[in-house]
């Protein structure tokens, strides 16, 4: 019997959270309660990619504590600032940041845009992140934020959301359609007898498993993924067919903003890290900047 839409399987537990008046609400509305929200309310988006539950949680500070309770099993924060106050957004989210699980992954949505047509969104995020101190946390994809006006209309406020939570789902999905497309190749082309077989099994699988331990939380699940295979993805680059599917692989690990598909780099605090996802300012070991757009060219070429 096929279940209700209220009893499908959460995947993913979203917050948004911000400031008393920083637009969450609004830009949840086509799934929310018109009126505004005092301790929390949530929607539970259905999509080809993923279902998803977000918590749109009150910004009045007087139900921080109980606001918290959300916080806990949360995957993804959304957090919103008021192009119109982004000083007084960014420290009312100070504390709150502080609060959320070291492994959480952070969207940024800029709302009311169109009160401050002359702010630079792509500086003001970096401000973001140096003053909620996030140079060093995930993100949910390699363009974390979207910006928002209030003539949006329902729909573009509805599409910028799905856009910004499925970010990682959509990418994932590219990955396992270049996974089916080599199981297919290898059954067709490949002899179960012959040892380049299994070989190509190991990879799809190893992949795979490295997929469902990262979405179940295991920010390090990538880790020496490009040296474990090494010989395999030499060998996928050096196939003609083979080779798209490598290159849809390492190109989607790129949109999530995977570094070096998590080689081990150095921190500015010399401390050594598993990074999941790109960051820039941490993106450096030496004096040698390692970017992934050129990682990934290499692993492509």
């Amino acid at each position: 019997m096929p279940r209700k839409k209220s009893e499908v399987l959460v995947k993913k537990q979203i917050i948004a959270i911000g400031l008393a008046g920083a637009g969450k609400t609004s830009f949840l509305k086509g799934q929310l309660s018109k009126s505004s929200t005092i301790v929390a309310d949530s929607v539970h988006i259905t999509t080809d990619l993923q279902d998803s539950r977000v918590w749109d949680v009150g910004g009045n500070p007087r139900y921080d504590r109980m606001q918290s309770l959300y916080h806990q099993n949360a995957k993804t924060a959304l957090l919103f600032i008021d192009c119109s106050r982004v000083n007084e957004s960014i420290a009312n989210l100070r504390s709150k940041v502080k609060k959320l699980p070291t492994d959480i992954r952070y969207g940024v949505v800029f709302t009311k845009r169109d009160l401050t047509p002359n702010l630079d969104i792509a500086e003001s995020f970096e401000k973001v992140k140096e003053q909620l101190n996030l140079f060093s946390k995930p993100f949910v994809s390699s363009k974390p934020y979207v910006s928002t006006s209030l003539h949006d209309s329902e729909t573009s406020l509805n599409i910028k959301l799905k856009e910004l939570i499925e970010s990682e789902a959509r990418a994932f999905k590219k990955i396992e359609t270049a996974l089916t497309s080599l199981e297919k190749h290898r059954d067709k082309k490949i002899k179960k007898s012959d040892s380049k077989y299994d070989k190509v099994t190991g990879f799809i699988q190893d992949t795979r498993q490295r997929i469902n331990d990262f979405n179940s939380g295991n920010n390090q699940a990538f880790a020496g993924y490009q040296k474990h295979h090494q010989g395999m993805i030499k060998d996928l680059k050096d196939n003609r067919t083979t080779a798209k599917w490598w290159r849809a692989i390492a190109i989607n690990f790129a949109t999530l903003g995977v570094s070096l598909i998590c080689t081990r780099i150095s921190t500015r605090k010399t401390t050594k890290s598993y990074l999941p996802f790109y960051s820039e300012s941490l993106a450096t070991s030496g004096t040698k900047t390692m970017k992934v757009e050129s990682q990934i060219a290499a692993l492509t070429a």
